[in-house]
């Protein structure tokens, strides 16, 4: 029975040492993660910093087309929206002064 216990006693130490072990690996991961992540944020930024392609410059228009879009015939006018009627049911209620 003696012997039971001190063998249970060592494999509990030797698991405690293996648990402390794997605790240290995984604290240096998440500090490996830390410094990773802190460079991505840093190339992040840098992408929104990054200067705007200009726009390009729209067609250029021969004197013809240029001719044709001036004397283009006016949009036609649209007809006035209604305001759509609020249907309640309920009659309105007069406030009094109490």
């Amino acid at each position: 029975m003696v012997l039971q216990l001190a063998a249970g006693h060592g494999q509990i130490e030797a698991l405690t040492k293996e648990i402390g072990r794997l605790a240290e690996l995984v604290a240096k991961g998440n500090e490996q993660i830390t410094g990773l992540m802190a460079i991505a944020m840093r190339n992040k930024r840098g992408e929104r910093k990054s200067p705007a392609k200009p726009p390009e410059s729209p067609p250029s228009l021969d004197d013809e087309a240029r001719v044709a879009f001036v004397d283009r015939p006016a949009a036609p006018d649209l007809p006035q929206k209604k305001q759509p009627e609020r249907v309640n049911g309920s009659k309105t209620v007069m406030m009094r002064n109490l």
